[in-house]
């Protein structure tokens, strides 16, 4: 049987890979609209991930252990992108702008880089809350482990500063609303000290 860290390892890889050829595929003002895109999908997933989950949630009693937050956060996030796709695929997919090449090559470097780090995070985000498989695929100790802790906590440190910088959002109240406990309790752990309290 497969093992859960290999199928992990598999996916963002292959994440990695699928973005580097679509951005690189691009010219460049598709390629900043597909990145501008990206980062609204993942903001819109965040900001309406309870509503979908709530939709979600009836499946749960078709399927014991099905990974409802998980899923929820991917249905939201495909949900929030047909409109960008459509909107892309209508206007700056084909259309004939030129830009200086180094700015090309500039576009190209930064929104590689964003799309190689983002995605997997939110892989590693979206695996470490789904039941029964974060403790087999996610490792928790060494430098691995420190490294799955900060891509799991990236889109949400990333999602609640810009809420709280342009839209005058409360961390606390994001944090109480929005985000599932098995999130929220992986990314700001409680110490035993400081029970009842919200980061």
């Amino acid at each position: 049987m497969m093992r859960y860290e290999l199928v992990v390892g598999g996916v963002l890889l292959l994440a990695c890979v699928l973005v580097v050829k679509v951005v690189w595929d691009l010219h460049t003002l598709p390629r900043l609209a597909v990145c501008l895109n990206l980062l609204w999908a993942m903001f819109a997933a965040f900001h309406v991930w309870p509503v979908v989950q709530g939709w979600v949630g009836g499946l749960a009693l078709a399927w014991e252990g099905f990974p409802i937050a998980a899923a929820s956060f991917w249905i939201a996030f495909l949900l929030a992108a047909l409109p960008g796709a459509a909107l892309y695929r209508w206007t700056v997919r084909d259309a004939p702008v030129d830009f200086p090449v180094f700015f090309d090559w500039l576009s190209g470097l930064a929104c590689s880089a964003l799309g190689v780090w983002l995605v997997p995070c939110l892989v590693v985000m979206t695996v470490s809350i789904t039941p029964a498989t974060a403790s087999n695929v996610l490792p928790s100790e060494g430098a691995s482990g420190r490294l799955a802790a900060i891509m799991r906590a990236t889109p949400l440190q990333l999602y609640l500063g810009v809420a709280e910088a342009a839209g005058g959002e409360r961390r606390e109240a994001l944090l109480a609303a929005r985000i599932p406990a098995a999130l929220k309790d992986q990314v700001f752990p409680r110490s035993p000290a400081r029970r009842g309290k919200q980061p």
